[in-house]
């Protein structure tokens, strides 16, 4: 029997090419899922960091904008006193006037969550700021020129607890009991 030029597989040649590309792609797959694993990982410990760079950019920012600021050291509560922008347009002239004012207090709950407390007149709304917040210090730092406002929050990445700071100096009345 003569073999023509043209000839195909036969059906071991196909059973062993289709075994080897198998072979292949779940060897890419399982690559993949491991570099996918080991990016989230990373990714998870990086959003947790982030969140709490966050909530202290947003309190640094508040402390900035106070007209008072109170630490309550016992608690570990921030109390800030600001005027409240938004509901006038004459914010210069209200300003002065004492009519819209804020009180924001921001504190941690017993679920390792950063709350902030908006206070308005008798309405109260609470947000959540942050989670994985281990605990929040608030204290004041002296020099021989400024009172500084030094806040530091503990979050906890992947059974780690680490720590991020920040110190500000604002234009604001401090009272520490």
């Amino acid at each position: 029997m003569i073999c023509s030029p043209k000839r195909a597989f036969t059906l071991l040649e196909s059973l062993i090419t289709v075994f080897l590309v198998m072979l292949v792609f779940g060897l890419v797959a399982e690559l993949l899922i491991g570099a996918f694993r080991v990016t989230r990982f990373e990714r998870s410990k990086g959003e947790a960091a982030e969140a709490a760079q966050l909530a202290l950019t947003r309190i640094c920012c508040e402390v900035r904008e106070s007209c008072k600021v109170e630490v309550n050291a016992a608690k570990n509560q921030l109390t800030l006193t600001k005027f409240d922008v938004s509901k006038t347009d004459l914010a210069r002239f209200e300003a002065n006037r004492f009519q819209h004012i804020l009180t924001v207090r921001y504190y941690t709950d017993t679920n390792s969550t950063l709350l902030r407390d908006v206070q308005q007149g008798a309405t109260t709304d609470t947000h959540v700021v942050a989670d994985g917040i281990q605990g929040t210090r608030f204290e004041f730092i002296d020099d021989d020129i400024h009172q500084n406002l030094l806040t530091t929050l503990s979050i906890s990445v992947k059974g780690q607890i680490k720590s991020i700071s920040s110190e500000v100096a604002p234009m604001a009345f401090f009272t520490s009991p």
